[in-house]
């Protein structure tokens, strides 16, 4: 049987375990975030973003989903207009109530996002696609 003083050396030892991972998690999270904040400091915000249309167009082989939180401010509903006059078989979804990276957790847009997966599979997509991945 343990005794009090053996419960709370175990109790301690488990206790500096966990801080010591979350320290060297804070850590990690933090030079993470040091990292992006160096690279967001080049960039100019007066400068207009070069045209990614290029790069779209080049994903032609691709079957593509998008999917646009009706409430971003990232992804405006005119650009997702553009990408399908530019591709038809764009399969996009917009998710209700929801912000640039909408939280997935609806089961409609999960089962849409599954049966794409699905499509893909099942017409070797993923198989050209290994190059781009």
């Amino acid at each position: 049987m343990a005794t009090n003083e053996s419960k709370t050396a175990e109790f301690a030892e488990d206790l500096g375990k966990l801080l010591s991972t979350a320290q060297v998690k804070a850590q990690g999270w933090l030079e993470q975030r040091t990292q992006i904040a160096k690279t967001l400091e080049s960039i100019d915000l007066e400068r207009p973003l070069q045209p990614l249309w290029a790069e779209f167009d080049a994903l032609a082989r691709v079957p593509l989903m998008v999917i646009r939180g009706a409430n971003s401010d990232v992804l405006a509903p005119a650009t997702v207009a553009a990408m399908r006059a530019r591709r038809a078989q764009l399969d996009a979804i917009e998710v209700p109530d929801q912000g640039h990276a909408p939280l997935l957790r609806e089961h409609e847009i999960m089962g849409r996002i599954s049966s794409f997966i699905a499509h893909c599979e099942r017409s070797g997509a993923h198989t050209d696609n290994a190059r781009f991945g």
